[in-house]
């Protein structure tokens, strides 16, 4: 919870900002009140406080001396200035001293302060997050290092070589290998949004390092981390690559229980700092056979064949000439034995990239020449960026392609409704609007993974599948707005919003007004 001072002379007014929201429920608690500036700084210095409501006009110390003096003082603490009309001067001067907004005593309203409130806590978080990250800092340099060794970045810092100094002395005595983990929530609010929590992310990589002195993990992105695993008391290469596999055994359920899945691809044996790139690109290789296996976790990196020179020209030439045909039926029959060839023969990322990609781009011109507008194609490369991101399965991408190959040569005419699934995911949101569905949910109703339908979504009509929900759930609280005298949170959970705060940040962005603009009406 963070604690907040309201710094008011008027008891009224005291009372109205007390009582106007249940403050526990948006993370705050009310700990201190007080009469003017004066008082609020004799409180501070015994009572810790994260949020001052201050009035701008009062007795003793008005309201920007006590912003001046706490500023000075306690610079963390954040200000919320409280004014009347003709008192705005004051807050414009309350701002220029770091005030983060202002709200007017005549006219509050529970959207807007639980959307100032909203605005402070993640300005405070952020800044709490900033201040973790500086006290951790040894760990941080010492990571970056690692990172850019990885990747092949210049080391240009000073101090970040020193920091890394110790481990290129490490990895020049030991063998180790290098393992690239690979997390995703499992729980999907929106699946393009899907990201491993931070929270999450430290206290998994705190638990490793914190297992072994010969574990070096390495936060890469929000998705990925690696782990550098030394042997400096291992002879034998099969016992490296045993405690290695067993290492990774144990990640798995520790990811789980943090409410993570996790996928890890596995380097091979090398020595010396200067192996450190090859080796990461031997993990990343590896993590990459997940395509084409799923429902493994774990992955050994072994050296992929190449395609046959001149094949991906051959494929190319004779996708043309099936899309040529515009006989679907031949199109379904070569896409089937295409992808079938890439799953048997377990491409690397790079042959499977621009063989997708030359695909696709096939399909815009096609469009062109049947003079079709097919709107949900122009994002096409982002989709497949993102399913190659995600290591979504090969079949997924694959029916992905068939889906946009359907939209050309399937018919004659752009069709004018959607296919079955997509039609029954909009189904089963009108039923369900009001109550706490999600990606995840719809996705497992209709039996497909929460990527595949969010993508097929956005292919078929044009938005995001969250995007639509929101829209349903809008609706519904418009006509409860018009027909009923429903508090605004009582308007918010009917129409399927958990948080009232969220459910006002929608409504204005989807309507240009804000819930009391549009009841006023």
């Amino acid at each position: 919870m963070l604690r907040v001072m309201i710094v008011e002379d008027n008891a009224i007014y005291r009372y109205a900002i007390k009582t106007i929201i249940r403050w526990e429920d948006y993370g705050f608690e009310l700990t201190t009140e007080a009469i003017n500036g004066k008082q609020a700084l004799e409180y501070i210095k015994e009572r810790r406080c994260d949020v001052i409501i201050t009035d701008m006009s009062m007795p003793e110390m008005n309201g920007l001396d006590l912003i001046r003096q706490v500023k000075r003082l306690y610079p963390a603490i954040k200000f919320i200035a409280l004014s009347s009309f003709e008192e705005f001067h004051f807050v414009k001067e309350a701002m220029r001293l770091g005030a983060q907004d202002y709200l007017l005593k005549h006219d509050l309203e529970i959207e807007g302060l639980i959307q100032v409130l909203e605005q402070v806590k993640i300005s405070i978080l952020k800044e709490r997050e900033k201040l973790a990250e500086a006290n951790a800092s040894d760990i941080h340099l010492t990571s970056l290092y690692l990172k850019k060794m990885m990747l092949g970045e210049n080391i240009q810092s000073d101090q970040t070589e020193t920091a890394g100094y110790h481990f290129e002395q490490t990895l020049s005595r030991s063998p180790y290998i290098v393992q690239l983990l690979r997390f995703n929530a499992n729980k999907h609010e929106e699946v393009i949004a899907d990201s491993m929590p931070g929270k999450a992310q430290s206290d998994f990589l705190d638990r490793i390092r914190k297992e072994n002195e010969h574990f070096y993990p390495i936060v890469l992105s929000e998705k990925q981390a690696a782990v550098i695993q030394s042997f400096p008391h291992i002879k034998s290469e099969s016992h490296m690559i045993a405690s290695a596999l067993e290492f990774a055994d144990r990640l798995v359920p520790i990811a789980r229980s943090l409410q993570l899945s996790l996928s890890v691809g596995m380097s091979r044996i090398g020595v010396g700092y200067s192996a450190l790139p090859d080796l990461f690109r031997q993990a990343e290789a590896a993590l990459f056979q997940k395509i084409y296996a799923d429902r493994e976790r774990i992955f050994i990196y072994r050296e992929a064949q190449p395609p046959e020179e001149g094949l991906h020209h051959t494929w190319m030439t004779q996708f043309t000439l099936a899309f040529r045909s515009e006989d679907m039926k031949v199109i379904e029959d070569k896409i089937a034995y295409v992808f079938e060839w890439i799953q048997s023969s377990r491409l690397e990322m790079k042959h499977v990239k621009r063989l997708l990609f030359d695909l696709f781009a096939l399909l815009p011109v096609f469009a062109a020449e049947r003079r079709m507008k097919l709107n949900s194609m122009n994002h096409w490369h982002d989709v497949l960026l993102d399913s190659m991101d995600n290591l979504e399965p090969i079949g997924e991408m694959k029916e992905y392609f068939l889906s946009c190959c359907r939209q050309i040569f399937g018919q004659t005419e752009i069709r004018q409704s959607h296919r079955q699934d997509i039609r029954m995911a909009v189904e089963y949101i009108n039923e369900h609007y009001n109550e706490d569905i999600s990606v995840a949910n719809i996705a497992d109703v209709l039996n497909l993974s929460p990527n595949y339908l969010s993508k097929l979504f956005r292919s078929e009509t044009g938005i995001r599948l969250v995007e639509y929900i929101n829209q349903r759930r809008i609706e519904a609280a418009k006509r409860l707005l018009r027909e009923t005298n429903l508090k605004v949170y009582e308007v918010g959970e009917k129409a399927g919003f958990q948080e009232t705060s969220y459910f006002c940040k929608v409504f204005k962005e989807l309507t240009g007004v804000t819930v009391t603009e549009y009841r006023k009406k």
